[in-house]
């Protein structure tokens, strides 16, 4: 499993959006808590225009825990709310939880 933050910015400088964007504008974490710190980091940055958070394991889609845009805060808020659930039950590590989040991303039902 690995989670990223990918990260937009407002910069009216081409030379410095370009340098923002290649060097932070996407950002992997270890673990939840870390993908959660850097999310909430960029947010409050002024050059930040938007902020999303997702999960990914080898065989899944990208599954989205956390976003800045509000056309897409009601589904992280849904997103993150099975994905803790699943995390509950299945275990943070475990091969199940893997399992869970491709099925969950390629739409299949168990």
């Amino acid at each position: 499993m690995r989670y990223f933050v990918e990260v937009s910015f407002r910069c009216d400088d081409d030379a410095i959006w370009d340098t923002l964007t290649r060097h932070l504008g996407f950002v992997e974490a270890e673990t939840l808590e870390q993908a959660m710190a850097l999310h909430h980091f960029f947010e409050m940055h002024p050059l930040v225009s938007g902020v999303e958070t997702f999960i990914q394991s080898r065989d899944s889609q990208p599954y989205l825990l956390m976003t800045t845009y509000p056309e897409r805060i009601s589904r992280a808020n849904v997103q993150r709310s099975r994905f803790q659930e699943a995390i509950a039950i299945l275990g943070e590590n475990s091969p199940g939880l893997a399992e869970w989040l491709f099925m969950e991303t390629t739409g299949d039902e168990y």
